[in-house]
């Protein structure tokens, strides 16, 4: 099989061939392949509604956990790209980033709470500061 865009080709096609293979394991937490790729695509399905998509950028604020790979396998769903933000920064590190182009635009903060459900993630809508 060819890489024809992405990872998001890759990691669905993986899914595809053996579901109920272990994907990610974080401690005592084992997800399969089938369950990742639903619940990204239930994210990305929610990213697209807003706006976002091919050539966009998606900033990741967050701790090494399953929702982390989640996010990322939905940026690259709706063809976007994802940036890692370090955690430690402070919000004056993150907004001023010597040499560096302003955040022009905070586009969505995404709660992942009752995508394991089966949910739809519930996705903020927030202004630039």
């Amino acid at each position: 099989m060819a890489l024809s865009e992405n990872w998001a080709t890759l990691w669905e096609a993986i899914a595809a061939r053996q579901p109920d293979h272990v994907a990610v394991v974080l401690g005592d937490v084992e997800m399969r392949w089938r369950d990742l790729d639903a619940r990204a695509a239930r994210l990305a399905a929610a990213l697209s509604a807003h706006g976002i998509g091919a050539g966009d950028k998606v900033a990741q604020l967050m701790y090494n956990c399953p929702e982390y790979l989640e996010s990322t396998f939905a940026a690259f769903k709706v063809r976007a790209s994802t940036v890692n933000v370090n955690y430690r920064y402070r919000p004056p590190e993150v907004l001023d980033r010597p040499g560096e182009k302003p955040w022009t635009t905070f586009r969505v903060r995404i709660q992942m709470r009752g995508v394991a459900t089966g949910g739809t993630p519930d996705v903020v809508v927030a202004a630039p500061a």
